[in-house]
């Protein structure tokens, strides 16, 4: 399709960069702040500290975005009624 009009990048409909979403909206980043705390606050991760990890990745810029993820999406479940 890109041959047929000629465009030389890709288009990206309906994608959105949520590392980046994280750091530059401050809705999102207070979204992720309030369920990274509501994790912590289950002290099922005694192993790891979820907030540290939030705030080193906004302070620092580390890229631990593939570490924020996880915890972000295993609060999510937990909320919607998973059972560990």
């Amino acid at each position: 399709m890109d041959k047929l009009f000629g465009r030389s990048e890709k288009c990206y409909i309906g994608y959105l960069d949520f590392s980046q979403k994280i750091i530059e909206d401050k809705n999102m980043n207070r979204i992720v702040n309030d369920i990274i705390y509501d994790l912590r606050d289950r002290k099922l991760l005694h192993w790891i500290d979820p907030v540290s990890i939030f705030k080193s990745y906004m302070t620092e810029k580390r890229d631990l975005f593939d570490a924020l993820i996880p915890l972000v999406s295993l609060e999510i479940h937990l909320k919607n009624g998973l059972v560990l």
